[in-house]
Formats: C-alpha cells, sequence, structure tokens
C-alpha cells in the first residue's frame, strides 16, 4: 500500500511538471523510518509552489491528531512542523500559530510515545515563531 502510494505521488508530481519536487523523492522507498526525512526534504518544495495553500494544509493535517492511529497522528505533527517552519515570516501572519502550537502541544499528552516524540519534534521546528 505505501509503495501504491508513492508510485502515485511521483505521478502526480508529473503532472505537475515540477523536476525538482520530483528529483526530491529519489532516494526514499516506501518505508516509515524515511517519513521524517521525506518530509523535511519535501515541504520546502509544497511551501514554494503552493504558498496560498498552506493554511488549507496545515488544517487538515491537524485534523488528522485525532486519527486512530499513532503512527498517522505523529506523522500529521511531523509534516506540520516542517511545512511552518518553511513558510517565509511575512507569510506566518496568514496562519493561525496560535492553534497550530495548541494543536502539536496537544499531542505531548498522549498515551503514545510515538506521537509524543514527534510532537515535540515538530514543536522544536518552530523555535523562531
Amino acid at each position: 500500500m505505501r509503495k501504491a502510494c508513492l508510485e502515485g505521488f511521483e505521478r502526480v508530481i508529473t503532472l505537475l511538471g515540477q523536476q525538482d519536487m520530483l528529483a526530491a523523492l529519489e532516494g526514499y522507498g516506501a518505508e516509515p523510518a524515511e517519513y521524517d526525512a521525506f518530509i523535511e526534504k519535501f515541504c520546502p518544495f509544497l511551501v514554494k509552489y503552493f504558498p496560498d495553500q498552506m493554511g488549507l494544509y496545515i488544517q487538515a493535517l491537524i485534523a488528522y491528531f485525532r486519527s486512530s492511529w499513532p503512527v498517522i497522528r505523529g506523522n500529521a505533527a511531523i509534516c506540520v512542523g516542517n511545512l511552518v517552519r518553511n513558510v517565509p515570516q511575512q507569510g506566518r501572519r496568514r496562519l493561525d500559530l496560535t492553534d497550530v502550537c495548541a494543536a502539536l502541544m496537544g499531542l505531548l499528552n498522549e498515551p503514545t510515545a510515538l506521537v509524543r516524540s514527534k510532537g515535540a519534534k515538530a514543536l522544536s521546528f518552530l523555535h523562531d515563531v
């Protein structure tokens, strides 16, 4: 399933015609251990090519904090942290950073260590917010 998602993602990027985004996918497989590094490399492209969509992306990801699967909650936190840290300072004014920080801090109370650690890691990305 993860491999199929990655292949679909590659096809969408090819249709968008963004070769630098496609190059960022090279070297990454569909293994869960690679997710954090992949997101760290890929989020700057999302911010660059879709800056007006950041608020929507972040709110959609925060909705995943309520998933019943801990890995989904943790991965959503990593993605939110990486998106926010890559948004330029002037673009952050359009984001509800109070809600973002509150949602991430809420993950620190999770019973699952994976979610707590990824929530803390995501918060560490926001040191200059």
